[in-house]
């Protein structure tokens, strides 16, 4: 009778334990499959787009220029860099030449806003690098200055290309991340720039656990709708692509065998770094309506 009680009682602890255990980690991600790699802009985030770039014309931000923000995915040179070097290949995207043409006519600080080496991306950062003045150019930022409000007072743009999160997540605090990265977009819109915020590839290394991309890829989109900001899906651009687009460093997007990362015909597209030269294109795209 004993040793059915205790079979029993164990039972119950069991059952009660499955109905009040946390979801599994590995469900986190679900939120960014429902999004398209570029969401239309319209309702509440056109509103507040055009209503950033009235109030980024009054403190002089230019319409024409943009701003990388972000770590080394943002700051390697395969990133748009080539574009700006006079490399791109637009094959079937001819309908994009327009917006390329509109971003290059103007020096962002040491080159068009393709090329220009940002302040506000270095490799190996984190959400709170961008919030640390100590990370900061000193030889261009004032002190006290962090290198994303350095960045967005010295270029001065108009929108600011945001994918920060990688390197955040092998530390595992989600809740600091969002934090952070609110306290970020804050930042951006308070300089009048129109913050566009992009998930982040998928990591296959060992400091990382892939369940945990998902978790900080729901809060990315989140924190885009909470703050009615455009979202640039990169992380479904790469997922039907070999590999989810990420190289053999299991870290960083793909590059093609011949180094260009600007030509985007269906061979190149195949690896990470040229989809994401193409989604940029497609988000500032349909961003340039808003830019007058």
């Amino acid at each position: 009778m004993f040793r059915r009680i205790l079979l029993l009682s164990t039972v119950l602890v069991c059952v009660m334990t499955l109905l009040t255990a946390p979801a599994p980690s590995a469900a986190a991600g679900d939120l960014a499959r429902r999004y398209p790699v570029i969401p239309p802009l319209r309702g509440g985030v056109a509103s507040q787009v055009r209503a950033l770039v009235r109030t980024g014309k009054r403190l002089g931000n230019r319409l024409n220029v943009f701003s990388k923000i972000g770590d080394s995915i943002t700051a390697f040179p395969y990133f748009l860099v080539p574009v700006g070097a006079g490399g791109l290949q637009l094959g079937g995207y001819g309908n994009l030449q327009d917006t390329v043409n509109f971003f290059m006519t103007e020096t962002a600080r040491t080159s068009n806003s393709f090329a220009n080496h940002s302040l506000g991306a270095r490799e190996a950062w984190t959400t709170a690098d961008l919030l640390d003045p100590a990370q900061a150019d000193g030889s261009v930022c004032e002190a006290g200055e962090t290198p994303l409000s350095c960045e967005l007072r010295v270029v001065k743009p108009s929108v600011a290309l945001i994918m920060i999160g990688t390197n955040d997540l092998v530390v595992g605090d989600v809740a600091g991340f969002r934090s952070r990265l609110t306290q970020i977009i804050r930042v951006v819109k308070r300089a009048g720039v129109v913050p566009v915020l992009s998930t982040i590839p998928n990591r296959f290394d060992p400091e990382a656990v892939l369940a945990n991309v998902g978790a900080y890829n729901d809060v990315i989109v989140q924190i885009a709708n909470n703050q009615a900001i455009p979202l640039w899906n990169y992380w479904l651009a790469l997922d039907p692509l070999p590999e989810n687009g990420v190289s053999t460093d299991h870290v960083h997007p793909s590059v093609p065998a011949d180094g260009n990362t600007a030509v985007l015909d269906d061979a190149h597209l195949s690896y990470g770094f040229p989809m994401r030269n193409l989604t940029a294109l497609q988000v500032l795209d349909a961003l340039r309506p808003f830019l007058k």
